[in-house]
């Protein structure tokens, strides 16, 4: 399917931009893999939903590489100091978080898909990486925003994901009492 075949494309960009990011000290280079990165990722989702191509694979591969990528980005950047540690450990727990509740409900055979409050923090990731290139010799005050910014997003995004986690336990635990 051809949204798995640009999802595996954007795997490969994955050690791309950490390796002109850290071992070539190329930010430039390193943001225009994370944008091609970012739009593969809109056009992939475009193809599988417009052309019915949406597979259970894509549903847990799709997100997976996304995670890759935002791990690698926020740990580049705090490896080059343009996040404070306090940024790293937030996102890194959320992701991680993330990324095991996924692979026990992969495990219970329930995929859960994306929500818009997952991809607004995705959008926001975005946004703010960027825009700390860009204007990476802006005021402290205007750094410190957008991180924040950035985390009330991603804590959004957590705990919008772990109510539906939540309220889907007490629908099977329901369901399992009457059967």
């Amino acid at each position: 399917m051809i949204p798995n075949i640009i999802t595996t494309f954007r795997l490969f960009l994955v050690p791309l931009f950490a390796y002109l990011m850290l071992v070539e000290d190329n930010i430039f280079l390193a943001c225009i893999i994370f944008i091609i990165s970012g739009v593969s990722d809109v056009i992939d989702g475009i193809i599988a939903r417009k052309c019915n191509m949406i597979t259970e694979t894509g549903k847990v591969y799709d997100p997976l590489v996304d995670k890759l990528m935002q791990l690698t980005v926020i740990l580049a950047f705090a490896a080059r100091d343009f996040i404070p540690f306090w940024v790293l450990i937030i996102i890194i727990a959320k992701e991680c978080f993330m990324i095991l509740a996924g692979l026990v409900l992969y495990i219970k055979k329930i995929i859960v898909q994306a929500k818009w409050f997952g991809k607004l923090s995705t959008v926001v990731f975005y946004a703010v990486i960027l825009m700390l290139v860009l204007f990476k010799d802006s005021s402290v005050w205007f750094t410190t925003f957008a991180l924040l910014v950035l985390v009330a997003s991603i804590l959004f995004s957590a705990f919008g994901y772990i109510a539906q986690f939540v309220s889907g336990q007490r629908r099977d635990k329901k369901n399992e009492s009457i059967s």
